[in-house]
C-alpha cells in the first residue's frame, strides 16, 4: 500500500545534480517481515532479529507509517494554541516561553512511546535490543538503514529546532508532518539530514 505522502514511487528518483533519494536503493537486506507472524526466529542471544533486520523494520516504520505521521499531527493540532500566542522563533530557541518547551518535552516523549510501542509490540523485540541493534547494524554511510543512519534520522527529527520549525509549518503553512528520509549528496557521498 502506497503512504498517502508518497510522492513518487520510482525506484531512482533524480531530486537535482546532486542529490538522489537513497531509499529508492534501500531494502531490508532481503527480509520481509511479517509483523502479524508468531513464528519468528529467535537467534542464540536471544533476540527476534538480526540487528540490521530489526533497524531495517523500525527505519521502514519510521519512514512510511501514515498512523505515525497522524499521531504526530494530532499533537500539533493539540498544541498549536502554545504556538499561535507566545510567538517563538525557530532560528532563536531562547525566544521561546517555558511552555513551549514543555510542549518540544512531550513530543519527545510521545516519540519514545511511539518507538517502543512499535518495537515491543510490533516486532516483539525490547528497546534495549534496538538500542543495541543500533550500533550493531553496519552498513554503508550512504545505506538509510544502518543503525548509525536510523539513529540519526531519529535524532534529527526530535530536536528542539526541528520541532519548532515543524510547529511553524503546521500552524502558519498548513503543513503537516512528515519524515523523509536523507537525500544523498552524490557529490560528498554522504547523506544530508536536513
Amino acid at each position: 500500500m502506497e503512504s498517502k505522502y508518497d510522492s513518487d514511487s520510482s525506484s531512482e528518483r533524480e531530486l537535482d545534480s546532486k542529490h538522489t533519494n537513497p531509499s529508492a536503493k534501500a531494502t531490508t537486506s532481503g527480509a520481509k517481515l511479517n509483523h502479524q507472524s508468531s513464528t519468528t526466529s529467535v537467534d542464540d542471544d536471544g533476540s527476534n532479529f538480526e540487528p540490521h533486520e530489526l533497524v531495517s523494520a523500525v527505519a521502514n516504520w519510521f519512514y512510511t507509517n501514515d498512523d505515525l505521521l497522524e499521531r504526530i499531527e494530532q499533537f500539533l493540532e493539540g498544541h498549536k494554541n502554545l504556538f499561535s500566542t507566545e510567538g517563538g522563533n525557530p532560528d532563536s530557541p531562547d525566544e521561546f516561553s517555558l511552555a513551549q518547551y514543555d510542549a518540544y518535552n512531550a513530543y519527545c516523549k510521545l516519540w519514545e512511546e511511539e518507538i517502543e510501542t512499535f518495537v515491543t509490540s510490533e516486532l516483539s523485540s525490547s528497546v534495549s535490543e534496538f538500542t543495541n541493534a543500533l550500533s550493531l547494524a553496519t552498513g554503508s554511510k550512504t545505506d538509510i538503514t544502518s543503525g548509525v543512519n536510523v539513529a540519526t534520522a531519529i535524532s534529527c527529527t526530535t530536536t528542539f529546532n526541528a520541532f519548532a520549525v515543524m510547529m511553524k509549518n503546521y500552524l502558519l503553512d498548513g503543513v503537516g508532518p512528515i519524515i523523509c528520509p536523507p537525500l544523498l549528496n552524490e557529490e560528498t557521498d554522504a547523506l544530508e539530514f536536513e
